[in-house]
């Protein structure tokens, strides 16, 4: 009897340390420039790819910051990057006008790698580093 009102109290304890932990940060930090490649996956493709380039800016599981890609089907576009992090996945909106594109990627130290997708510009990846 005594052995399982010990197991029961530790199980508790367990589940109240659990309960209380914080909601997890993220595991790196974005902030800086960052530069690299996006490619458009067919069949959705008026142009191959191009190259792109911006800031990050992170407090805490927030990110914003600016991008400008190159080379979409509507020339060169830059816009601003409003979205979260949880760990190593990033997901986020960049919003140029009135053309949004969303973004999702994952962190591996100073890499992002990840896809994308619009109405207007259609889906693909990106892989950028921080420069």
């Amino acid at each position: 009897m005594r052995k399982i009102v010990i197991i029961c109290i530790l199980l508790l304890t367990g589940a109240l340390l659990l309960a209380a932990a914080p909601i997890a940060q993220a595991d790196n930090d974005l902030t800086g420039n960052w530069a690299g490649q996006w490619k458009c996956t067919p069949p959705d493709c008026e142009k191959p790819g191009g190259s792109m380039h911006g800031n990050i800016n992170q407090s805490g599981n927030n990110v914003t910051g600016n991008f400008t890609l190159e080379n979409t089907v509507i020339g060169t576009i830059s816009g601003a990057l409003n979205g979260g992090i949880a760990g190593t996945h990033l997901q986020g909106t960049l919003t140029s006008g009135s053309h949004k594109i969303h973004v999702e990627g994952n962190v591996s130290g100073k890499n992002i790698q990840g896809k994308f997708s619009s109405d207007e510009f259609g889906g693909g990846t990106f892989n950028i580093n921080h420069q």
